[in-house]
């Protein structure tokens, strides 16, 4: 009796044990999911961060008080934009089309091609005026100078393989610091400097367009806010700005 118990357990374990082992090699033939890829730039935009180079000018810029217009010189006017960093606040499934902010700083120098510059009244309107009313002799060139603090709201898209983005959209600019600046010969190099507002406002908005391909970002920007206040000003100007730059991501 007691040899048929044991054949009876031995074969009841057997069948156990060779049931969970069935169980777990068909647990183990089963396909493990892949986890899902993650879409492109979930974190940062493409074609803000970096470091920008345009050429500038000034449209609408006919002066009813100087004999000429106010024009700069392209080959020696420039904008200079370092944008430190940029965040995607919303963005589609895909992660390819979102809605991009950041923060920079923007630099313009406008060269003029005339000899003339910028001259401030104590009632706070403005006006061009030649050198030669300042008694400044053989100059070299005369500029006027910004600085900006900016932040944009970008609608970018990117393609499937992530090679290109373009994206349009506004930037807000907080003006930081403005002046003249002549540099003329006087038994020597000299320089006149002149810190002020120069009627501008405080803060300004522009549109602007960019595409990227590659590490190579062309951009353009045109803004939406006087350079210099109407009510204080002889005429309307809007600066225009087109360059290229390189991105840090690809």
């Amino acid at each position: 009796m007691k040899p048929l118990v044991v054949l009876f357990l031995l074969i009841a374990t057997g069948g156990a044990l060779s049931a969970r082992a069935g169980a777990n090699a068909t647990r183990e033939e089963l396909p493990r999911p892949h986890p899902a890829p993650s879409a492109p730039g979930l974190k940062h935009g493409n074609t803000w961060k970096g470091i920008f180079l345009g050429f500038s000018k000034l449209q609408g810029s006919n002066w009813k008080d100087y004999t000429g217009e106010m024009e700069v010189d392209w080959s020696r006017s420039f904008a200079l934009h370092v944008n430190f960093d940029d965040y995607i606040l919303a963005r589609n499934a895909t992660g390819r089309n979102r809605l991009v902010s950041g923060y920079g700083l923007e630099y313009t120098r406008y060269c003029f091609d005339r000899d003339i510059t910028i001259r401030r009244y104590a009632n706070g309107n403005i006006s061009l005026v030649p050198l030669a009313d300042l008694n400044v002799t053989d100059p070299r060139r005369s500029v006027f100078k910004t600085l900006y603090l900016t932040v944009p709201l970008l609608a970018e898209f990117q393609s499937a393989g992530g090679r290109f983005s373009l994206a349009l959209g506004v930037v807000g600019g907080a003006r930081l610091h403005s002046k003249t600046k002549i540099v003329h010969d006087d038994h020597g190099k000299r320089k006149i400097k002149k810190t002020g507002s120069y009627t501008m406002y405080p803060f300004k908005a522009d549109v602007t367009a960019r595409a990227r391909i590659g590490f190579l970002t062309v951009w353009a920007t045109r803004s939406l806010t006087p350079l210099f206040n109407p009510r204080k000003a002889p005429a309307r100007v809007y600066p225009f700005t087109i360059g290229f730059g390189f991105t840090p991501r690809m």
